[in-house]
């Protein structure tokens, strides 16, 4: 009987072990795909304010006549 007992402990050692380090990998899983997806949306804001400034000279560089032709379509107001 305490050979099936030191087997039992054995086995729920090793099986402890194994979920603690398996913890941890899902731990830097998580921590590494809070990361990637913070750099995405920094990335991503990044790249719609450049779209948008490069749209707004685009704009500013039209003459006045075809830009306020383009102001409604754009869901811009009148600028005095």
């Amino acid at each position: 009987m305490d050979g099936v007992r030191a087997a039992f402990a054995e086995a729920r050692t090793e099986w402890d072990t194994e979920r603690d380090r398996m913890r941890q990998e899902l731990e830097k899983a998580q921590t590494r795909a809070a990361q990637l997806a913070s750099t995405t949306w920094s990335e991503s804001a990044k790249f719609k304010n450049d779209i948008g400034t490069a749209a707004h000279e685009l704009l500013r560089s039209l003459p006045a006549s075809l830009q306020e032709q383009m102001n409604p379509y754009l869901g811009l107001s009148r600028q005095a």
